[in-house]
């Protein structure tokens, strides 16, 4: 079985996890770092995500909006802040005493999506093996793709394509080669019989960005005989074939990364049209001897249920051309909300989010906002902040924006237990916290305890409901060392699932 964590962190880029500034930030600035020197900040920014990682133990790691410019000529992104970022958190995951398998720790080379101002990257990080070596639980894991590199600086489908080696860096540039290639560790070979470039260096693999279309039904607009995404941040597709300790092929995995765009008319087009209009996405998984496994995993900007009457609290219909070519969504709620005592929508959407607000303002630290409290304003009746979701889910921008996530697998296999879970480290996880579970939710299996590290004295947390509103404990909740450094990491959630 493999891990596999998804997490789209904000903006992700080297000052994120590890700014060498010491300076004071300006007057203003200091709520991006709660009033901290930005190193501090970084560091416990780094912490969260290495928090989350050792939580999940993911043999994949797949990360979106990883910062890039279009600059440069190639497919590579360039060595900027993103790609440092990433390269970085390889180095920590490499360096980490606490893994057996450190070493094993790769990166597929991260690739430009999208055009213009929209351009970013994906980092995928991977384990080259899990499991305790030379034991029956060991697991082989080679990138095979699919693509291949070339010495022109891009990705190219394996046929009639000259593999070549990645750029080995110098004069400031990263070493790409490095990524694939551990430094002290024997180069290795895809083993023949893969799905995808058996028999070929695995140093020499590429992901695909460049996608032919797929048969009717679907209706993708194409250009020059690939799918035309227009400038949109395309998916990001990689390739792995897992072996035993023996060498021996047991299955091929394929990951499709996502981003779609931040409205509901162009996420709905990229789902429905670009992406179902794939090949690569629509065809079926490869049967024995591949035993093709395909998951898409992303931030679709699309909510999983809706949050307005009519049918408020049902599934909506956003994946539903994906599950037409049999995708099924493991963040995937019922037709309808559930019927249970005291269910309300507002406790249930709590069970589904992955999408988080920014922290209050001191304006914003209202009574009323019920955001991580409960409201009993001049006495009156208790409106609550129901557990998990406390209010702080969703988006300030858009409404109705909680749970846009997800990880979509084909074939689905009922008696797999894929063990989903929404990382949450404000209410932790899984979510059985406080209060009883409403039918029909994922609860989640990985353990995280809430991150809140300066509650206030004497409360327990978390709590179902929150506690009533009082000015000092509101204070302490969104301050730094509670909510704000985790908004801080991300806007986003991360998503774990087994394969």
């Amino acid at each position: 079985m493999t891990n596999v964590v998804y997490w789209n962190i904000e903006n992700f880029g080297i000052n994120k996890v590890n700014n060498p500034s010491r300076k004071r930030p300006r007057y203003g600035e200091g709520g991006r770092c709660g009033g901290n020197l930005p190193a501090v900040a970084a560091l416990q920014r780094r912490n969260h995500i290495l928090t989350i990682l050792r939580a999940t133990q993911p043999d994949i790691f797949v990360l979106i909006e990883v910062s890039a410019s279009a600059a440069g000529a190639g497919d590579l992104a360039p060595g900027t802040g993103g790609l440092q970022g990433a390269i970085f958190l390889l180095q920590q995951l490499r360096n980490d005493a606490t893994d057996p398998n450190r070493d094993a720790w790769r990166m597929v080379p991260p690739l430009k999506v999208g055009t213009g101002g929209r351009t970013e990257s994906v980092a995928v990080l991977y384990r080259g093996i899990s499991g305790t070596a030379g034991t029956p639980t060991e697991v082989r894991r080679y990138f095979t793709g699919p693509n291949v590199w070339t010495g022109g600086g891009v990705s190219a489908v394996a046929a009639g394509a000259v593999p070549a080696a990645y750029p080995a860096g110098g004069a400031g540039a990263p070493n790409i080669q490095d990524l694939l290639n551990p430094q002290g560790q024997p180069a290795r070979t895809i083993p023949a019989g893969a799905q995808y470039n058996g028999g070929l260096a695995e140093g020499m693999a590429a992901a695909r960005i460049a996608f032919a279309p797929a048969p009717a039904p679907a209706v993708p607009p194409v250009a020059g005989g690939l799918v035309n995404f227009n400038g949109l941040r395309q998916p990001f597709m990689v390739s792995f074939v897992e072996t035993n300790q023996a060498n021996v092929i047991t299955r091929n995995l394929t990951l499709f990364a996502v981003h779609a765009p931040p409205n509901h008319g162009g996420a709905t087009n990229f789902i429905n049209i670009l992406l179902r209009g794939v090949l690569d996405v629509a065809a079926a998984p490869a049967a024995a001897p591949h035993n093709e496994i395909k998951l898409i995993c992303g931030d679709f900007n699309l909510n999983a249920i809706y949050a307005q009457p009519p049918g408020a609290g049902g599934r909506t219909t956003a994946y539903d051309q994906l599950r037409a070519i049999n995708y099924m969504p493991l963040l995937n709620p019922p037709l309808a909300m559930p019927v249970a005592p005291n269910l309300t929508l507002d406790a249930y959407q709590g069970y589904l989010a992955t999408h988080i607000r920014p922290k209050r303002t001191k304006q914003q630290l209202t009574q009323q906002s019920r955001f991580l409290w409960s409201d009993n304003t001049a006495g009156g009746a208790l409106l609550a902040a129901p557990y998990p979701g406390y209010n702080y889910i969703g988006s300030d921008m858009v409404s109705n924006f909680f749970s846009i996530d997800n990880m979509l697998v084909n074939p689905l296999a009922p008696a797999n237990n894929y063990q989903f879970t929404v990382m949450n480290p404000v209410s932790g996880t899984p979510f059985t916290g406080a209060g009883a579970m409403p039918p029909g939710v994922p609860i989640g299996t990985r353990p995280l305890p809430a991150q809140f590290t300066n509650l206030p004295a004497g409360m327990a947390w978390p709590q179902s409901p929150a506690a009533v509103y009082a000015v000092g404990e509101a204070r302490t909740l969104n301050g730094w060392a509670n909510y704000g450094y985790l908004r801080s990491t991300s806007d986003h959630l991360a998503l774990f699932a087994v394969l």
